[in-house]
């Protein structure tokens, strides 16, 4: 494996060993060369800093089970270094024992139709104790080998757990998806998490590091009425999800708006002696964002693990960086280009020095090229996912990192400076732009509006719409802007919609507009355009009858009042932009 980078955590994943006493001699046979696989792939001198079991670690749920379980994992601790504090377990369906409570199980299971009964059932700590029987032994060998921050009790349902991987806090929700199980294909679409064992898990635990949620079931077994609200309520608290359970290893993400979350499976540890048995591996680099997965496949025949591709695999965000807050870190940090580089940081410009085939250039520093490095937008990036993870750091050793990397950034800038003039004047030039700009965005500028809104209007002029909007996002999220300037970024950001076609947004988009403050008279035009583009013409008349009132130029509007007089009989709006010629 390569060498560790500075904010890479490493772990892994296995599930569904099914451990029983009947079958041992077998379990044996493919537990002990995992066991050696994982020593010589990663052992002490290359360890994992995380384990994490998601499920089906005995076969029925006994006591006799489990002390298997605890051996095997013992060992596996000892060829990894890791310690309790940082194994994490959950249950699956086959650490219910189904001899236990089987009336009180069937009344649960048909009483359970709605979240409101969910709800009751899990506030009642009664019916809890009563159906949780099921899980004693699961929850007595969890305690002693890997207990939660808030360990097993006979009636507890909602567990957390939290450590560190050196400076960085890792936090974990470990939800059970089995306390409804039955066994086999009879659960599909009848078993229960609880959105309140979600939401209490994370609420029992600290906000502030990375979170992993374990689980053993996938969201389809779940029922109904509850898989999407669960799956919503993830996408809001965890940064990835471990489950197991279906005995196939895979990757996914699932994506909602600027929400992220990547699904990793593990596929069984133990099915049968001769079976596709598997155990991963995976990296995350918060410096980056990325990492690999490896899946581990047995070979019966041979009697060894095969390790596929590394398959790369991506967290959400970075989140934006703030102008204000990037002016601010590169102010402290007192090195050439300040203000370049903050643009550079908040995203408000992207270009910068590049070798590209032996020669120095300035490129997009988002756009990649095969082969051909790019220094400094990976420096830029280290920093803005150094800053998203901000709150997972103990805060020196974060102070450390951040000076680190801006070093490091100082120093690929300094290269490309050393040694080409043209782009030493190139990176003086821009600077100077930088510093004009934000003289601008503070009101300290002659000129009557700030070089955005220019370039602003330029980019419209040129139809980069698309653009348009994710320069004005950033403007709002720097918070420099006065009012005026708001304004008239809000005109370009509604011409915008309508010139990509996005009427509804427009629309929505100057309604806001008009509530926020008196209109003028490109308000009340832009309005009169858009409620024409959405067919509600009625209003785009009322709203060009205003703008007229507020003296919008009469040549500019004429065109558009036929149109809107035409649709909808509106004599008076003709004669009204007829009269001035």
């Amino acid at each position: 494996m390569p060498t560790r980078g500075p904010c890479e955590i490493r772990w892994l994943h296995l599930s569904d060993f099914h451990f029983r006493t009947s079958i041992s001699w077998s379990q044996d046979v493919v537990l002990n060369t995992l066991l050696s696989d994982v020593a010589s792939r990663y052992g002490k001198a290359d360890y994992p800093d995380l384990i994490f079991l998601t499920g089906d670690l005995a076969f029925s749920g006994r006591p006799d089970e489990y002390l298997l379980a605890e051996d095997f994992i013992l060992k596996l601790q000892d060829v990894t270094g890791v310690p309790a504090q940082r194994l994490f377990i959950v249950p699956g369906n086959h650490d219910i024992d189904r001899s236990v409570e089987e009336d009180a199980f069937r009344g649960v299971q048909q009483a359970l139709t709605s979240q409101v009964e969910v709800d009751r059932f899990l506030a009642n700590e009664a019916r809890r104790r009563t159906l949780f029987r099921r899980q004693a032994a699961f929850r007595e060998f969890a305690n002693r080998i890997a207990p939660p921050s808030n360990p097993y009790t006979d009636s507890s349902f909602a567990h957390s757990k939290t450590t560190k991987v050196g400076p960085i806090q890792i936090t974990a929700l470990l939800l059970d998806s089995a306390w409804l199980a039955e066994g086999g294909d009879l659960d599909i679409g009848r078993l229960l998490v609880g959105e309140r064992q979600v939401i209490d898990a994370h609420d029992s635990m600290s906000k502030n590091g990375l979170t992993f949620g374990l689980g053993h079931h996938p969201f389809a077994w779940l029922k109904d009425f509850e898989q999407v609200a669960v799956e919503n309520l993830l996408l809001d608290r965890v940064h990835m999800m471990l489950r197991g359970h279906v005995h196939s290893a895979d990757v996914r993400t699932i994506e909602a708006l600027e929400r992220r979350l990547t699904f990793f499976t593990a596929g069984a540890a133990f099915e049968t002696r001769t079976a596709h048995n598997t155990y991963t591996w995976t990296t995350l680099d918060l410096l980056t964002g990325r990492g690999v997965c490896i899946t581990h496949n047995y070979v019966h025949a041979a009697k060894r693990w095969d390790a596929t591709e590394p398959k790369p695999w991506r967290l959400a965000g970075p989140t934006p960086v703030a102008l204000q807050e990037a002016l601010d870190i590169f102010s402290r940090h007192r090195a050439r280009f300040p203000a370049y580089k903050a643009f550079l940081l908040a995203g408000h410009i992207t270009e910068v020095p590049r070798e590209i085939s032996g020669k120095d250039v300035t490129l997009n520093m988002e756009i990649s090229f095969p082969g051909e490095s790019n220094p400094v937008g990976n420096a830029i990036s280290a920093l803005r996912h150094l800053l998203t993870w901000r709150s997972a750091w103990e805060s020196n050793a974060w102070d450390a990192e951040l000076e680190h990397q801006l070093s490091q950034l100082d120093q690929v800038l300094h290269q490309f400076v050393d040694r080409s003039p043209e782009v030493a004047a190139d990176l003086a030039r821009r600077e100077q732009q930088c510093q004009n700009n934000l003289q601008a965005l503070n009101g300290n500028s002659v000129r009557p509006n700030s070089f955005l809104i220019e370039n602003a209007l330029q980019l419209e002029a040129s139809g980069e719409f698309d653009t348009v909007l994710q320069l004005i996002g950033r403007a709002r999220l720097a918070g420099v802007l006065k009012q005026e300037e708001l304004r008239q970024l809000a005109h370009v950001e509604i011409r915008a919609l309508l010139g990509m076609g996005n009427v509804p947004s427009a629309v929505s988009r100057v309604d806001e507009l008009l509530a926020s403050e008196p209109p003028d008279s490109e308000a009340l035009y832009l309005a009169a355009t858009c409620y024409y583009d959405d067919h509600r013409y009625p209003n785009a008349a009322q709203f060009m009858h205003k703008a007229l009132d507020h003296g919008v130029d009469v040549r500019r509007a004429r065109r558009l009042a036929h149109l809107i007089a035409g649709k909808c009989g509106d004599k008076e709006l003709v004669e009204r932009v007829n009269k001035h010629g």
